[in-house]
C-alpha cells in the first residue's frame, strides 16, 4: 500500500505490525512491543475521533494531553468530557509539557479529570524548551519514530515494521484525521484547526452572554 497520511494506511500498517508479532499496549515486557502515542498539541476533537477508531479495533495507546494549550481548553467542561470519554474508551491518559509553562498542580489536576492518577508524561517541543526537572519515562531500549509536521525522518513507520523489536511510535491525530484522503498539506490542516479554534472561541463567548443575561434578569426580579 501507498504512504499516506490517511486512517486507512494508519490502521493498515498497525495490523502489519500485530501480524509481525506485536502488542500494542501502553505497557509491556513482551518482547515485541509498540508503545503507540498521541501528542495532543493541537485539537481535542480529532484526538477524541482517533481514539473512537482506534477502540473499534482493541487497539491502546496514550493521549498527552496539553493544559496550556493555546488552541483547546482541557479544563473547560467540553475538554473534560473529551479527555474523560478518551481515557473511558480504554487509552491511557498522559500530561504533555511545555517546560516554558507548566505548573507544580498540572499532574493533580489533569489527574482529577481522569479519575486516576497521573504520572506519565513527554515533553512538547523537545529540543525548543528547558530541560524538565524529573527525567522523562520514556522505555529504555526503544526505538523512536514520529510523524512531526507530517514528515517521518527516517521513512514511514509502515517501512519499519520487524526492525525493531521494541518501538515507541508517536503520531499526531491531526495528521491522519482531518486528511483523510491524504491530499491536503499540514499547512491546509492547521488552516482546518485554526477555524475550529475560533468557533470554540465564539461558542464560549456565547454560552457566557447567556449566563450574564440570565444574571442580570435574576438581579432585575430580585430588586422587584
Amino acid at each position: 500500500m501507498e504512504c499516506s497520511f490517511s486512517l486507512k494506511h494508519y490502521f493498515k500498517t498497525l495490523d502489519d505490525y500485530i501480524n509481525a508479532g506485536y502488542l500494542i499496549l501502553p505497557d509491556s515486557k513482551v518482547k515485541r512491543h509498540v508503545h503507540l502515542r498521541h501528542d495532543v498539541d493541537l485539537s481535542l476533537s480529532y484526538a477524541l475521533e482517533l481514539a473512537r477508531e482506534e477502540q473499534k479495533r482493541d487497539i491502546s495507546a496514550t493521549y498527552y494531553i496539553m493544559l496550556h494549550s493555546s488552541l483547546y481548553n482541557a479544563t473547560s467542561p467540553e475538554g473534560i468530557e473529551q479527555i474523560r470519554e478518551i481515557h473511558h474508551l480504554g487509552h491511557k491518559i498522559g500530561l504533555h509539557i511545555d517546560t516554558r509553562h507548566h505548573l507544580e498542580n498540572d499532574f493533580h489536576t489533569l489527574s482529577l479529570i481522569v479519575g486516576e492518577r497521573v504520572g506519565d508524561w513527554r515533553k512538547h517541543l523537545s529540543n525548543l524548551t528547558p530541560e524538565f526537572i524529573v527525567p522523562e519515562p520514556r522505555p529504555n531500549n526503544y526505538k523512536y519514530l514520529s510523524d512531526s509536521g507530517m514528515n517521518f525522518r527516517e521513512g514511514c513507520f509502515c517501512q519499519q515494521v520487524g526492525k525493531y523489536d521494541k518501538m515507541e511510535i508517536l503520531i499526531h491525530p491531526e495528521w491522519w484525521t482531518v486528511s483523510p484522503t491524504a491530499k491536503r498539506t499540514n499547512f491546509e490542516i492547521l488552516e482546518d484547526i485554526k477555524e475550529e479554534a475560533k468557533g470554540t472561541l465564539v461558542q464560549g463567548f456565547r454560552e457566557f452572554r447567556e449566563v450574564l443575561n440570565q444574571y442580570v434578569i435574576s438581579l432585575h426580579n430580585v430588586k422587584q
